[in-house]
C-alpha cells in the first residue's frame, strides 16, 4: 500500500470519527402504543401521554431534533428494538443524556431463568402484541435491561407508564377529577384475557418485592407507574402517572425549582392518591429504582421563560391556526393589581374560550370560568369581562410578557369543563379558573380539523411590570 493511499485511509478514518462525535448528542425516545394490531387491546388517552412526554422531553432540555417518537404501527417490537439500537445505543456517548418513555399495556410471565425474586418476568407490549405469548409482540424486562445496558450514556432516565399483570376495565368516579366519562382503564395485560371485563384486583400484597426493570443499574434510573402487583390506570384524559409527573415537572420549570426525579415521582404519587381518594383499592403507587444518587440529583431542565416554554409555543401556534378575527386589550402594560379588559369582535355565533399563558408558561382558562361556566356567544363586539360577567381579570405576577389567546368554535367546546382539577367528586366546580390539560389541547386541535366546524383564533400580548 503506497503512502498516499495510507494517508487517504487515515483521513477517512478521522473524518468518520469526527462525524460520529458531531452526531452523538442527547437523545430522547418516546414510545406510545396509541393503537394495537389487535384493537381489543386499545387503551384511551395514549396519544395524550405521548403529547405530555414530548413536552417532558422539552422541559428536560431535549431539543425537538433530539427527540424521536414511535406510535401506532411504528411501535412494533422489531422497530422499537431497531430504534433503540440506532438512536440510543449507536447515537449517544457517555457524556450524553438519554430519556426513554413508554406508555401502554404491561404484564407478567413466569420467570424462565430464575433471576426474579417473585418468580415473574415483567414485560411491556408493542403494536404487534399477539393473542398468545408464543405470538410475541412484547419486550421482557431481561431484554429491555440488556438493550439499555448497551446505551453508552452515563445519565439514563427510563419512564414506564404500564403495569405488570392481568387486564380489566371498570367504571368508577374518581374524586376531584373528570376522566372522560368517569371511566378508568387498567393498563394490565394477560394473554387470553384482553377482551374480558373483570373486577379489577390489586393482587396479593404479600408479593411486595419489586423485581422490576433494571434494578441496581448504575447511571440509570427507572420511574415506574406501579408496583409489580398493581394496575396502572389510564383514562380518556391521559394516564394518571404521566399526568401527575407532567404536572409536577411543569410546576418545577415554571417556578424555577430544581426538582429531582425522586421529588417528581413522589408528587406524581400524591396526584394519583388524590385522584382516586374515594377508590382506595385502585390507587397505584409509582416508584423509582436504579441509581439512587442519580435519582436524588436535580434534573437538568430548561426553565419555561421568555416566550420559549412549550405551552407558549403551542398556544402561539394555535392563535394563527383558525380564521382571523380581531381583539385588543385596554392597555399594553399593566402594574400588578390593575384590571385587564379585552375588546373582541365576534365574527359568528359559537363558543368562546380565552386562554392565557404567562411569563413562566403557566396556562389558565380565563373564560369560561366558575362564575360564567357557559360560553355560548353571539356575533358582534363584546367586552371581556362585560357588565353582565361576575368576575374581573387582574394583572398578577410573574412579571413579563403574557399571551392571551381567543378561540371561537361553531361546535361546542368548553375548556373550563374539560380541564382537570376543576370539579370535586360530585361534579361541582371548585376553582375560579382552570388549568389547560393536554386533553383540552387535543379538543382544540380536533375542532380545528373538522370540516363542518369553523374555528376563529387570535391573540393579544400584554406585559406585567
Amino acid at each position: 500500500m503506497n503512502k498516499q493511499l495510507k494517508l487517504l485511509l487515515v483521513l477517512l478514518t478521522l473524518s468518520w470519527q469526527i462525524q460520529v462525535s458531531v452526531q452523538a448528542a442527547d437523545r430522547a425516545l418516546i414510545i406510545g402504543i396509541t393503537e394495537y394490531q389487535n384493537s381489543k387491546y386499545n387503551l384511551p388517552g395514549i396519544d395524550l401521554d405521548v403529547a405530555m412526554a414530548e413536552k417532558v422531553a422539552k422541559m428536560l432540555a431535549f431539543e425537538t431534533s433530539q427527540t424521536k417518537t414511535l406510535t401506532g404501527k411504528q411501535a412494533s417490537k422489531k422497530n422499537i428494538k431497531k430504534t433503540i439500537n440506532d438512536w440510543l445505543i449507536n447515537g449517544t456517548t457517555a457524556d450524553d443524556r438519554v430519556f426513554l418513555y413508554f406508555s401502554g399495556h404491561g404484564g407478567r410471565l413466569k420467570d424462565k431463568n430464575n433471576d426474579e425474586e417473585d418468580g415473574q418476568d415483567e414485560y411491556i407490549t408493542a403494536y404487534d402484541l399477539g393473542e398468545t405469548a408464543k405470538q410475541g409482540g412484547y419486550i421482557i424486562d431481561d431484554e429491555l435491561s440488556m438493550w439499555l445496558k448497551n446505551i453508552p450514556s452515563q445519565h439514563k432516565i427510563v419512564m414506564l407508564d404500564s403495569c405488570h399483570s392481568g387486564t380489566a376495565t371498570r367504571g368508577l368516579k374518581p374524586s376531584g377529577q373528570q376522566m372522560g366519562q368517569n371511566v378508568l382503564y387498567s393498563k394490565k395485560h394477560k394473554f387470553g384475557q384482553a377482551s374480558t371485563v373483570n373486577i379489577l384486583s390489586k393482587g396479593r400484597v404479600d408479593k411486595g418485592q419489586n423485581s422490576g426493570f433494571l434494578d441496581g443499574h448504575k447511571n440509570l434510573i427507572t420511574l415506574a407507574a406501579a408496583r409489580d402487583y398493581e394496575a396502572a390506570q389510564a383514562s380518556e384524559k391521559g394516564s394518571l402517572f404521566t399526568l401527575g409527573f407532567f404536572q409536577a415537572l411543569s410546576k418545577s420549570t415554571q417556578d424555577g425549582s430544581a426538582a429531582s426525579a425522586l421529588d417528581l415521582v413522589e408528587q406524581a404519587g400524591q396526584f394519583i392518591a388524590e385522584s382516586l381518594a374515594d377508590d382506595l383499592d385502585y390507587i397505584h403507587k409509582p416508584l423509582i429504582f436504579g441509581d439512587f444518587q442519580l435519582a436524588q440529583k436535580p434534573l437538568t431542565t430548561k426553565p419555561s421563560r421568555n416566550s420559549q416554554g412549550p405551552n407558549w409555543l403551542d398556544l402561539l401556534k394555535l392563535s394563527t391556526s383558525g380564521k382571523p378575527m380581531s381583539a385588543s386589550a385596554n392597555k399594553p402594560v399593566f402594574n400588578v393589581g390593575e384590571l385587564i379588559k379585552f375588546n373582541l369582535n365576534i365574527p359568528t355565533k359559537g363558543y368562546l374560550n380565552i386562554i392565557n399563558v404567562d411569563a413562566h408558561d403557566a396556562v389558565t382558562v380565563i373564560y369560561p370560568n366558575q362564575f360564567n361556566p357557559e360560553n355560548r356567544i353571539n356575533a358582534g363586539t363584546i367586552n371581556i369581562p362585560g357588565d353582565l360577567m361576575a368576575f374581573d381579570i387582574e394583572a398578577t405576577k410573574p412579571a413579563g410578557e403574557s399571551l392571551t389567546v381567543f378561540v371561537i368554535t361553531t361546535k361546542p367546546l368548553n375548556l373550563y369543563k374539560d380541564s382537570l382539577n376543576v370539579r370535586n367528586g360530585v361534579g361541582e366546580f371548585t376553582e375560579t379558573f382552570a388549568g389547560v390539560s393536554q386533553y383540552a389541547y387535543r379538543s382544540m386541535r380536533v375542532r380545528a380539523r373538522e370540516q363542518k366546524d369553523e374555528i376563529y383564533t387570535t391573540a393579544v400580548k400584554t406585559s406585567v411590570k
